[in-house]
């Protein structure tokens, strides 16, 4: 059997650019986990009064992008940041940089959607949530 090629999570990173003409990234820091849950594609039905069988019919619709949502350590600096792209309402380019030997690249572009703060009780972790809208397709490179 051969050795796995998987990827373990430690030195992913999270970056946004600031749209400049030679655009610069920077690193959003302290994040614990992210998920994004797309490309989807969506549904459009297609029945009709003779389909066959009498089964629905349905076809591939439009793409939905997805959305990026992410946890972070709470710093006051990196909250004051994302919560200036949720202000701001303008779409960024965002980087996922994997840890793996290729430097596998996701290549997206969104708007900061929301930011939220959890403060637990005694002497737990406090943490920042964040949502960036996708708007348009991925580009992977590695």
């Amino acid at each position: 059997m051969a050795a796995s090629e998987g990827v373990a999570s430690y030195g992913f990173q999270l970056l946004v650019g600031d749209g400049a003409s030679s655009e610069n990234f920077a690193t959003i820091g302290e994040v614990i986990n992210f998920d994004n849950d797309g490309p989807t594609v969506g549904e459009v039905e297609l029945t009709h009064l003779r389909s066959d069988n009498a089964y629905r019919e349905f076809g591939a619709g439009m793409i939905d992008p997805g959305t990026l949502t992410g946890t972070m350590n709470f710093t006051g600096d990196e909250y004051q940041a994302v919560l200036g792209y949720v202000e701001g309402r303008a779409n960024h380019n965002v980087q996922l940089v994997a840890p793996d030997t290729g430097g596998t690249t996701w290549d997206l572009t969104g708007y900061f959607s929301s930011i939220g703060l959890s403060v637990p009780a005694g002497d737990g972790r406090v943490t920042s949530s964040f949502s960036i809208r996708l708007t348009g397709p991925p580009a992977v490179s590695s």
